[in-house]
């Protein structure tokens, strides 16, 4: 079985590329970054495909988080700047420039920023609070919070559960599952629960 990591650190980045992004969080800048040169090192001729494998990525962890998107051709053109991006610095690499040394040096400070796809009305779209929270957490210095388990509750109205009383773990498992067959990755109904902020104070 192949790794889904390489072991060579891309430059600039000083962390290695990778096929899947962090599961529990949105991902940032950095962490979209490895997942693209991942699929570019595979599909080295192919790089539409690469971007819309990333973006593709990108999409999923926003849809497990329950969070409306830009338009997913938007989406696209986001992860393809990206790569521009960095392939511009690539390419001067050798440059000791000030100008040169700036612009890296800029390009590494946002790395750890949110790879923001949310749609520009997410916070009005969005009916649960606990989301919100988690999005406007995700956006500050650090991403504060983490994806958590199922939420039950979602799922069970999601499926039309009206038995009266309540799944048990088995039986919600596998009514999602009848549920996904034939169904594209993205339109997964398992929606994992952001947990809740505590007070750093």
């Amino acid at each position: 079985m192949s790794s889904t990591r390489s072991t060579d650190k891309l430059w600039l980045v000083g962390a290695p590329a990778t096929q899947e992004l962090p599961s529990s969080v949105l991902p940032n800048r950095e962490e979209v970054l490895c997942v693209l040169q991942y699929h570019a090192k595979l599909n080295p001729r192919d790089l539409a495909f690469s971007v819309r494998q990333t973006a593709l990525n990108v999409q999923h962890q926003y849809s497990k988080a329950n969070i409306p998107t830009i338009d997913s051709c938007d989406i696209l053109k986001k992860v393809r700047r990206l790569h521009e991006e960095y392939n511009g610095l690539k390419k001067s690499e050798s440059r000791t420039t000030g100008q040169a040394e700036e612009n890296r040096a800029n390009f590494v400070a946002c790395l750890k920023n949110l790879f923001d796809v949310a749609h520009r009305d997410a916070m009005s779209k969005i009916t649960i609070k606990e989301d919100r929270d988690f999005l406007e957490a995700q956006r500050k210095p650090g991403r504060q919070g983490k994806m958590g388990g199922m939420d039950r509750v979602w799922v069970e109205k999601r499926h039309g559960h009206s038995s009266g009383g309540t799944m048990t773990e088995v039986e919600l498992h596998r009514k999602v599952k009848r549920s996904q067959k034939g169904r594209p990755p993205l339109n997964s109904s398992l929606r994992p629960r952001p947990l809740r902020l505590k007070s750093m104070t």
